[in-house]
């Protein structure tokens, strides 16, 4: 019998026998683990994000004046702040930076959510005049607008005022709308007083939106037929800077009191094997007051994607087509322009895209035209 069993077996019959008591093996306390570092549940309510678009052109053929002559121009430059210090309320702060004669703040407002059916949102806000508007920026196929959907509307879509709306997020709904009471002077700097503005002078707008796709074709398909309206009434537009906040801002400058009509229509088709198809009509009718000579404006366009099927979705070829016709009484002042390239997202938060691009101006004495090739970027944060 070897030493060590000897002397184990001593002291198990010690302990059997009455003896002392076999010394127990010490107890390994346990290690107590530093608690996870958590924020304050207040800064949790607090949600900052934004994108940013740089655009580069390395080859630009300009056959008429064209306000965008540098190289490199930065489209979106974006940061927005939405904070939710209750449930049934959410206050965003929406910053730009991308154009130095403008303002910083895009947009300041709080919603109320209590119902989804009928969301109240009251502060300076983007107003949905059409599908294209309605789009966010960092989700445009074509990474911008429609020319003429700006000029037929106002400077940066902004607003002061209050807006009744169904909630909004990523799922398509079947029925959307809004309906909205604004000052109709446009965003701050801008929305200062008007002379000779009255009180009934206001911008009223509202959109419908239907779309049965989720019933019958899945949750995120969209086969969505919208509507537009808008009526605003503005005094004397003393100056360009003034006017560009007013409905139909290429009516400007307007050396009277008017009321300015808009009326759109759009279609939409996505989330249907990669095909996306966006289409709208807009018209604008402006009046003299309290009565006098009126303008009319009218401008379509067509636009058209596809996400291939290989590369997990990284290629989208896509084309657009507009027409614009900024007054309809006047013979060859329409505008033309053509636009295809291609789409590559490499990640979820870069897309990075390449077009060419040919602007046709309608005039009494010849079609000058203006071919461009276009690089674009575009990075969300």
């Amino acid at each position: 019998m070897s030493l060590w069993a000897a002397v184990a077996g001593a002291q198990a019959t010690g302990a059997a026998e009455g003896g002392p008591p076999a010394p127990r093996p010490a107890e390994e306390k346990p290690v107590e683990k530093a608690a996870p570092f958590k924020l304050p549940e207040w800064l949790t309510r607090f949600k900052v994000w934004g994108w940013a678009n740089v655009y580069a052109f390395p080859y630009f053929e300009r056959n008429y004046p064209d306000p965008n002559k540098n190289l490199f121009r930065i489209r979106f430059a974006r940061l927005v702040v939405d904070f939710s210090p209750h449930d049934d309320f959410t206050a965003r702060l929406h910053l730009a930076g991308e154009q130095a004669s403008s303002a910083l703040f895009f947009d300041y407002f709080v919603t109320w959510k209590r119902f989804d059916f009928a969301n109240v949102t009251v502060g300076q806000q983007k107003i949905m005049l059409g599908a294209s508007i309605s789009q966010p920026g960092f989700e445009l196929t074509m990474l911008d607008r429609p020319k003429f959907v700006t000029q037929f509307t106002k400077q940066n879509f902004r607003d002061i005022g209050l807006t009744v709306h169904t909630g909004r997020g990523p799922t398509p709904r079947v029925f959307e709308y809004s309906v909205g009471l604004y000052n109709g002077t446009g965003r701050v700097p801008f929305a200062a007083n008007v002379p000779n503005r009255g009180d009934s002078d206001l911008l009223l707008a509202a959109r419908a939106v239907v779309n049965p796709a989720p019933l019958f074709l899945g949750k995120q398909a969209r086969l969505a037929l919208g509507v537009t309206g808008a009526v605003e009434s503005t005094g004397v537009s003393p100056d360009a800077t003034t006017a560009r906040n007013n409905l139909g801002m290429a009516l400007v400058p307007w050396a009277t009191a008017r009321t300015t009509y808009l009326l759109g229509a759009d279609l939409n088709v996505s989330g249907l094997g990669g095909l996306w198809l966006l289409g709208e009509v807009m018209f604008v009718q402006s009046e003299a007051r309290p009565a006098g000579t009126s303008r009319r404006m009218l401008g379509w366009y067509v636009e058209l994607g596809y996400t291939l099927p290989v590369f997990d979705g990284l290629l989208q070829p896509v084309a657009r087509f507009e027409w614009a016709d900024p007054d309809t009484s006047s013979v060859a002042n329409e505008e033309v322009v053509g636009s295809a390239g291609l789409n590559v997202r490499p990640f979820t938060w870069l897309l990075v895209s390449a077009f060419y691009s040919r602007d046709a101006l309608i005039t009494p004495t010849g079609v000058p035209m203006t071919n461009r090739v276009e690089l674009r970027l575009q990075a969300r944060y």
